[in-house]
């Protein structure tokens, strides 16, 4: 993008979006918050991970499950969307079942067949 993760971190959203824009893509920023920006400026945000997910090999994963489902068929914008959503449960069901201290990009994996099969409600809770 051309500047420091520092900048990065204070205007996301717009930096995401004039980046989907500028180059056509469609951009997947991952974070606490992650942003899907598409190519026609429009956002999406997943609000939903936990520090658990902040391992080596989690955005690996992430993209694993955004090409698996482009290979049947999805279009960018929403296997990214999907894939942030099913990535983000599969880490609340790790969390929720083995705690997010010591959680692997591996723990995350193994519970994406059950995000699949049980989509939950990943809205965090605002205090």
């Amino acid at each position: 993008m051309g500047c420091s993760i520092e900048a990065v971190k204070e205007i996301p959203l717009t930096l995401a979006k004039d980046f989907a824009v500028k180059y056509g893509v469609t951009l997947v920023l991952k974070d606490a918050t992650t942003i899907v920006a598409d190519k026609d400026g429009t956002i999406h945000l997943c609000p939903a991970a936990n520090s658990g997910m902040a391992t080596a090999g989690s955005g690996d994963v992430l993209s694993g499950i955004i090409t698996g489902l482009l290979a049947q068929g999805a279009s960018l914008a929403d296997a990214a969307i999907c894939g942030v959503y099913l990535h983000a449960c599969a880490g609340k069901l790790a969390k929720d079942t083995l705690g997010e201290y010591g959680m692997t990009a591996e723990d995350v994996l193994s519970f994406v067949p059950l995000a699949f099969k049980s989509p939950i409600d990943i809205t965090p809770n605002i205090k």
